[in-house]
């Protein structure tokens, strides 16, 4: 049988298990890699020298080098991506499910989807996370008649960018005060937060407003009052409910799961939020 020598095996860490790229030797006939002990480790890199005295002295010379890559997991997960009129802008909103050595989001916007996109605000992202995090900005230089071409772009901290879908949103040049058409209680943003986060929410009429907050256990957190408020939409920060992650005594709660419960009139409704210190 033909000797091995002088080979060079190169593998690849994957999670916990090695798995061989390339077996590199300038005289392959081998049958068997026998593997020895490590000779050699620093920063990513190991190598493994092989059996230089085993049965048939096949791999004597030989070496298999590691590479370990420390993390396989996908990136950001952008699950929503939307635009809707607010009284001072546009509001954008999306949502992702899982971010991965997450910086931040830059928003692109343009005047026509063919032209060229000009970045209009960058929003810190939250690094790696595998849990859903909600995001808002308002773009409150748009020209009220214009419509608008927005996509985000997410880079990570090694620079990679990954694009989102384009969207298409007009703002009107008269701002409807069109009541709307039923009670909707929407998600808090940020979401996490810590310590302060708005919840927004719409009114199909008048009526009385309370959010009662809740822990995991069912505990009592904190209650917020809103009175009787008008029909209309509550999705800015200037109008939405607002609390500042304090129980009803005052005192900082810490970081956790909770619940908000929203209630006008007959409706309620319940979402989760988090705090995150």
């Amino acid at each position: 049988m033909k000797k091995s020598t002088s080979v060079l095996v190169l593998f690849l860490v994957v999670s916990v298990s090695h798995a061989a790229e390339v077996k590199l030797t300038a005289s392959d006939g081998a049958a068997v890699d026998k593997f020895g002990n490590s000779v050699s480790i620093s920063g990513d890199y190991a190598i493994v020298g092989a059996l230089g005295d085993d049965d048939d002295g096949e791999n004597s010379g030989s070496a298999y080098v590691y590479n370990s890559i420390d993390d396989l997991s996908l990136p950001v997960e952008l699950s929503a991506f939307s635009g809707t009129i607010a009284p001072d802008g546009i509001l954008l909103q999306w949502r992702t499910e899982s971010e991965t050595n997450n910086l931040g989001f830059r928003v692109y916007r343009s005047a026509n989807k063919e032209d060229q996109f000009k970045k209009v605000a960058f929003v810190d992202g939250y690094g790696s996370t595998p849990i859903p995090h909600d995001y808002t900005f308002t773009d409150k230089k748009a020209k009220k008649g214009e419509t608008y071409y927005y996509f985000l772009e997410d880079i990570d901290i090694a620079g990679n960018t990954e694009r989102s879908a384009i969207i298409t949103v007009t703002f009107p040049r008269i701002l409807s005060k069109a009541v709307p058409t039923q009670f909707v209680l929407h998600q808090n943003y940020p979401n996490p937060f810590n310590p302060e986060t708005w919840i927004p929410y719409e009114l199909a009429a008048d009526t009385q407003v309370t959010i009662t907050i809740y822990s995991v256990q069912g505990h009592h957190i904190r209650t917020l009052e809103l009175g009787i408020q008008p029909a209309g939409s509550y999705l800015t920060k200037e109008k939405a409910a607002y609390w500042d992650g304090r129980s009803k005594t005052g005192e900082s709660v810490p970081s956790g799961t909770y619940f908000y419960h929203f209630r006008a009139g007959e409706f309620t409704a319940t979402r989760k939020i988090k705090l995150l210190k």
